[in-house]
């Protein structure tokens, strides 16, 4: 099994995009990522060919941090929904306050009780 199928498997995500490595980038010659071939003695070796067809190998740290940030927030860019991330906000904080009221009350009512046991 694949990174990506157990990937895919083990984590509770409706959606998943892959936005590196892709094998667009990995035949890019403008990106000039370090590779190496596939070891002819791997059992997956066929079958990687089969999938990918190449045999060629790349590590995903191949690509700068600030590229693969970049490829990341242009993935998520159409699911990116300020106004839905704004009513987010505000509705933690209207809890928050709600929260700090009880506890502020629940405090006032320890301290009674306490100051009458003395």
């Amino acid at each position: 099994m694949d990174i990506e199928s157990e990937f895919r498997k083990r984590v509770p995500f409706r959606l998943f995009k892959r936005v590196a490595l892709t094998p667009a980038q990995v035949r890019d010659p403008a990106l000039d990522l370090a590779r190496t071939t596939a070891k002819e003695t791997d059992s997956r070796t066929k079958e990687f060919i089969k999938k990918y067809g190449m045999d060629v190998q790349v590590e995903v740290d191949a690509l700068s941090p600030d590229h693969l940030a970049d490829l990341f927030l242009v993935a998520a860019e159409p699911y990116h929904k300020p106004e839905l991330l704004a009513a987010v906000i505000a509705e933690e904080a209207e809890r928050r306050r709600v929260i700090r009221r009880y506890l502020t009350a629940a405090a006032s009512v320890l301290k009674a009780d306490h100051d009458d046991d003395e």
